[in-house]
């Protein structure tokens, strides 16, 4: 197995390499990997795998809380320190709110700084948050990527 560059075994994108403490939040599983064994996600939203190691599987079925970068639904939890959702950005800018703050202070849901546990990709939310910001406000989202940025690094 190459941890340079690893594909869903499923479908065969390029997977995610994450850190195994947000994986065990989502899957409620310990995992006892070698300091050399990676876990990684899927980020094909049609795949049904959410997690894969070299010897485990985790289909976005066994999860505790559905992956936003999975599921499309309104109830999908974009911020998951403050479980805010999808929906609730929607609203929050169909009520005016345009910025990150906005819907934080219009939702009244701002708990931020456990990413690494409760994201599901371990990493802040920042970007998955503005790319549903901007397809609310029916502009062309600029994508989000799995990678981190300077609020939580």
């Amino acid at each position: 197995m190459n941890n340079m560059f690893q594909v869903c075994a499923k479908c065969g994108t390029p997977a995610i390499t994450l850190n195994k403490e947000a994986v065990e939040d989502k899957t409620g599983k310990e995992l006892n990997l070698s300091d050399k064994e990676k876990i990684y996600t899927c980020p094909n939203p049609s795949c049904e795998i959410a997690y894969f190691t070299k010897e485990l599987t985790f289909k976005s079925e066994d999860l505790f809380v559905p992956l936003f970068y999975k599921d499309k639904s309104d109830n999908v939890p974009i911020c998951y320190c403050s479980n805010l959702t999808r929906g609730e950005i929607k609203n929050a800018v169909k009520n005016g709110s345009k910025t990150i703050d906005d819907v934080q202070v219009f939702t009244g849901k701002n708990m931020t700084g456990n990413c690494k546990i409760k994201n599901p990709v371990g990493q802040c939310c920042r970007n998955a948050f503005l790319y549903e910001i901007e397809q609310a406000l029916g502009q062309k989202p600029s994508g989000f990527d799995f990678k981190p940025c300077s609020c939580c690094s």
